[in-house]
């Protein structure tokens, strides 16, 4: 924070303790006064008169607090290890795939250009720093690369931002630079090796953790932590006290040393001795490439001051982890590693960054089979975005291309045909997408082995497809196909097996069999977060399920907390005009309607509005869905004329894009029937026609009923 002299003296003192401000900086003209009030003050670094000497402080300052915190970080993850299936979590494996992709890419020179402007747009534009970049430009190569990282402060804090926070799109563009760091390490490791025999050494880091962090720490002894980034240590002990005693204190903060002991014949992670390579000799440091994970043995304080965080290295696994990292491997399809990060990348909800790659993959593709794949991919990333004419013409495509093939490629055909389908149920042309679903199923029954998983794929979007259609029975028997092949042919943990579950948990939603509902989606839950990667998009259809759920037997506050959840997850990951972020408004105004908050109501509905009056057909669905939202809000408040008028919307759009004998236009029918109702015991003179409209829409409601 930077306040003038007189501000500061009134405020400061009323918020110094506050955990957010780490630092102070007073701008005045009368330096000797306000340097009396600030002494006492320890986040207040200086008080200054010039603005070149508070800027010269205070990037210093900051440079100092992204060192100590940015590059030495908490490990990624934190667990109890009583649960170790879920101690490293799936952000753990995930960010482990990704790696093990970015060291197999063959890097292109244009890549090592793009990251070199990339470069060139984070540096302040010192004379210093251009001349290091430009050094870096004319003579860097894979052997040079640990030297860079000990020299250059951006690219050792870019590096390890990039792998602990798995932030792909500057993954990818340093991917060169990871892959050539760990195959140097693992050089090194292999040359090094003998000369560690098969003793116990120990080595040191230094590391300053929030109060939190560390609470959590001396809750997980015996458990377990990890580190995605390249991990510095040291076998000197004074060199790391040195450095986690450092001279900046920041508030709400533990300064502590780690103390790892491990034997290296049994490492399976490579690490080296770098001094020579290093701009800091004197720290002779130990520098392990990515992905490491360590046992916490126990926690102490040291007579310095410091916190004593024993570790020691570990080759220990979890079977469930193994198992969905190797089946999550096996599905990351492509011919080379380029092709095989695509398609994880979407795999991780980075839909944008993953059109980026595959776009340059079509300009520089031959094989006919490589551009089928290409296009459907592109297909899909366009359908997860909401452009859906787009997706299908990117499906269709690829089918014609894998047709073309005739004899070959059966199940990618399938799996196509399957996806134009999916959309096509999406913009609400069943029949469309009921005759695509039925073509890729009859040529997976054809294709493919009975536990094959994309059969499985199909027997569920034609379930989809029966239940939009008011066919629940039948759309269990799908479900409930899928789920058995599933079962059988893929991890317990694996996201498919959410989708499986939410699917059969919106029948029993639909058939009001709400506390069974329930129990679905919690299972579906249960599994996002065990395999997916927090804040992932697949997450917000169980989140969204399992609040109307509680919706509907009441739990009002319970369901606006998954609903939130979803909104968070979808801002982040979704476009301001995909319908899904609608769908999500349009259940936050639903529980604020059923809470009787109909200022907060209409607010939501109103964004919903917005979002499908842009992306989606005058006849969606989801456009009926909140235009009886709307209505019954207006009915609650008695506002019967406008309540009318939105559930005649509802019927328009519903009779024509679902069958005769839907529960919903029943629902939709009979709403307007008892709006009628209502509307004759406030007025006494209703007119004859108005009651005949009140009789025929009961009427057609109640043979709808009896028909289902």
């Amino acid at each position: 924070m930077i306040v003038s002299g007189s501000l500061g003296q009134n405020v400061v003192p009323l918020i110094h303790a506050m955990p957010q401000l780490v630092a102070v900086y007073v701008f005045c003209e009368d330096l000797s006064c306000h340097k009396q009030w600030t002494r006492k003050l320890c986040n207040v670094k200086g008080v200054f008169k010039e603005a070149d000497a508070l800027c010269k402080a205070l990037k210093s300052y900051s440079q100092k607090y992204a060192c100590d915190f940015t590059s030495i970080s908490l490990p990624s993850a934190l667990q109890n290890s009583n649960r170790y299936s879920s101690l490293l979590g799936p952000s753990f494996i995930y960010s482990k795939l990704l790696v093990e992709i970015l060291l197999e890419i063959e890097y292109r020179e244009h890549d090592f250009k793009d990251f070199v402007e990339y470069y060139r747009t984070q540096l302040d534009g010192t004379s210093r720093q251009l001349a290091m970049l430009d050094e870096f430009e004319k003579h860097y190569c894979p052997e040079s690369s640990i030297n860079w990282y000990t020299r250059s402060k951006f690219l050792y804090l870019a590096v390890n931002k990039a792998l602990r926070t798995n932030q792909v799109d500057l993954l990818i563009k340093m991917g060169f630079f990871i892959r050539d760091m760990h195959r140097r390490i693992e050089h090194l490791f292999l040359k090094q090796r003998d000369t560690y025999g098969s003793h116990q050494i120990t080595i040191y880091r230094g590391q300053i953790i929030s109060k939190a962090d560390f609470n959590r720490l001396r809750k997980s002894v015996n458990g377990y932590i990890s580190f995605n980034q390249f991990l510095s240590t040291t076998t000197n002990r004074d060199v790391t006290v040195s450095f986690a005693s450092g001279d900046i204190e920041f508030s709400d903060t533990v300064r502590t040393l780690f103390e790892i002991e491990m034997n290296p014949s049994t490492a399976t992670i490579p690490f080296a001795s770098i001094r020579s390579l290093s701009e800091f000799e004197e720290e002779d440091e130990i520098l392990f490439s990515v992905n490491s994970v360590l046992y916490i043995i126990d926690i102490n304080q040291t007579n310095e001051g410091l916190w004593c965080i024993k570790l020691s290295w570990t080759n220990e696994t979890d079977q469930q982890l193994n198992n969905l990292a190797e089946r999550l491997r096996e599905e990351i399809q492509g011919s080379t590693a380029w092709h095989r990060l695509g398609y994880f990348v979407i795999q991780l909800g980075e839909y944008s960054t993953a059109e980026e790659i595959y776009a340059i993959f079509l300009d520089h593709i031959s094989d006919s089979n490589e551009e089928a794949k290409i296009y459907f991919q592109l297909g899909l990333i366009k359908d997860k975005l909401g452009q859906y004419v787009q997706a299908i013409s990117f499906y269709t495509k690829s089918v014609e291309i894998f047709q073309a093939k005739k004899t070959l490629h059966h199940i990618d055909l399938a799996v196509a045909l399957s996806s134009i389908g999916t959309v096509y149920r999406k913009i609400v042309d069943y029949s469309k997408a009921l005759f695509y679903c039925e073509k890729a199923l009859d040529i997976a029954e054809n294709a493919l082995p009975t536990d094959s998983p994309s059969l499985a794929t199909s027997y569920n979007n034609i379930g989809n497809i029966c239940i939009d259609l008011g066919e629940y029975s039948k759309a269990l028997s799908f479900y409930e196909k899928a789920l058995n092949i599933f079962e059988i042919s893929l991890p317990k943990n694996h996201p498919t097996m959410a989708k499986s579950y939410n699917s059969i948990g919106m029948v029993y939603y639909n058939l009001s069999d709400y506390l069974k509902s329930i129990s679905f989606y919690k299972q579906a839950i249960d599994i996002c977060e065990k395999s997916l990667p927090p804040n992932h998009p697949d997450m917000v259809q169980s989140f969204n399920n399992l609040a109307l759920a509680n919706i509907n037997i009441g739990k009002y506050g319970e369901a606006l907390l998954y609903f939130e959840k979803a909104l968070r997850i979808h801002q982040q990951s979704l476009t301001k005009s995909h319908p899904d972020l609608g769908q999500t408004y349009n259940n936050i105004g639903l529980v604020y309607c059923k809470m009787n908050d109909f200022l907060q109501a209409s607010v939501f509905y109103k964004r919903a509005l917005e979002i499908y009056k842009k992306s989606l057909p005058l006849n969606h669905p989801y456009l009926a869905q909140l235009y009886e939202n709307i209505g019954r809000m207006h009915k609650y408040v008695n506002d019967q004329e406008t309540a009318l008028k939105y559930f005649d919307k509802v019927v328009t759009i519903r009779r024509k894009v679902l069958p005769p004998n839907h529960p919903d236009l029943a629902r939709s029918l009979t709403n307007i029937g008892n709006l009628y109702y209502k509307m004759d015991k406030y007025s006494s003179a209703l007119p004859c026609t108005e009651k005949k409209k009140f009789h025929t829409k009961l009427k057609e409601g109640s043979e709808i009923c009896n028909e289902i």
